[in-house]
């Protein structure tokens, strides 16, 4: 036998944990969780991206796609495994991402965007959104079909 120490950060797993997350968990959630819980074993808190994971749990035989942990980021949070805060997102503002309603136009009709706003096509919402004080009233999208809006 060696006196040869182990070098790192350990993690001390307990079954009953074990045996919750393998019950609970589906297999990406439970990669996800123990790729946390082995970076930051003592629960300090640390800022970590999806794609990072998503890129070192990837293997060429078997990728793990930046939306995949998102959801499992998602669902250990609603689980209570994680405790997880949003820091900073990447976002894309979509080229036809227009609000067509402004303060001298009415939501209470369905209105489109006029020549000055520059839209090509304009989606509007379905007429039972059309009450709603926080609905906008016509908006261009590129999708086929209106989608509600939900709170």
């Amino acid at each position: 036998m060696t006196d040869t120490k182990i070098q790192g950060k350990f993690y001390p797993l307990q079954h009953e944990e074990w045996l919750r997350a393998c019950r609970e968990l589906t297999p990406a959630q439970r990669d996800v969780l123990y790729y946390l819980r082995t970076l930051d074993p003592y629960s300090t808190g640390m800022e970590v991206s999806p794609s990072r994971i998503a890129k070192d749990l990837s293997t060429a035989e078997k990728p793990v796609h930046r939306s995949t942990v998102g959801r499992a980021l998602k669902a250990l949070d609603e689980k209570g495994f994680v405790d997880m805060e949003l820091l900073k997102v990447k976002v894309h503002v979509l080229t036809k991402g227009l609000h067509c309603c402004d303060e001298a136009t009415s939501c209470d009709e369905a209105t489109s965007c006029d020549e000055a706003t520059s839209c090509n096509e304009t989606t509007l919402l379905p007429d039972r959104n059309l009450g709603d004080h926080d609905a906008t009233c016509a908006i261009a999208t590129q999708q086929a079909r209106a989608r509600s809006i939900t709170r």
